[in-house]
């Protein structure tokens, strides 16, 4: 899987002005992520998944901004039963944990515990193509619930590594957090996602 970070960065990070004198020449600005971003295994029908991010952006080789995230998920026939999310934004900590009892996903997390139906996932679960069926995802940093819009699913041409594919494009639109567009083949396996997160644009690609 290759991981890429795209577009201009955010927060004013790049627009910076003396404070004398009015606007300056602009520094070079790098982002850099970490690969691969996407882990399988299976054990005993219950598939693992751990899912990471990495990014770094620099500014004349200065580091002002960096995003650390791994999740790791167990799905047992498509559903989500326990989930673990550790996050570092820039410094701060946060801690994201969901597991199924008594017929209910419980979700904890800097937003408090809640309870959710069976089904929910976390806006990190773009494996899965279910994530564009449901009305509302976990939010992968405080654990609240966020609504999301989704729309599309129609069949498109696109370019993965240099060769034409035929997927199905769905936009997603979240209340918060992340947001973007992702594309699966036939067999719903996810083949190409943009992503836009804490105000950088990932680029992922199977």
């Amino acid at each position: 899987m290759r991981i890429a970070v795209v577009g201009p960065v955010g927060s004013g990070r790049d627009g910076l002005e003396d404070q004398v004198g009015g606007p300056r020449q602009q520094p070079t600005t790098r982002r850099r992520c970490h690969a691969p971003a996407i882990r399988f295994s299976q054990t005993s029908g219950i598939l693992k998944v751990t899912s990471q991010i990495d990014l770094q952006v620099k500014v004349a080789f200065i580091t002002v901004y960096s995003y650390q995230q791994t999740a790791n998920d167990d799905w047992e026939n498509g559903v989500l039963v326990r989930s673990r999310i550790q996050t570092n934004d820039d410094g701060k900590e946060t801690l994201v944990q969901a597991e199924v009892r008594d017929g209910q996903l419980v979700v904890q997390g800097p937003s408090g515990s809640s309870t959710t139906q069976l089904g929910a996932m976390t806006d990190i679960s773009f494996s899965n193509q279910a994530i564009t069926q449901g009305p509302a995802l976990i939010d992968s940093q405080t654990a609240e619930l966020i609504k999301i819009q989704v729309e599309g699913g129609t069949k498109e041409r696109i370019m993965v590594r240099g060769q034409a594919v035929e997927a199905r494009r769905f936009s997603m639109i979240g209340s918060k957090g992340r947001s973007g567009s992702v594309w699966y083949n036939d067999a719903g396996s996810l083949v190409k996602a943009i992503v836009t997160t804490r105000g950088e644009t990932l680029d992922y690609e199977l």
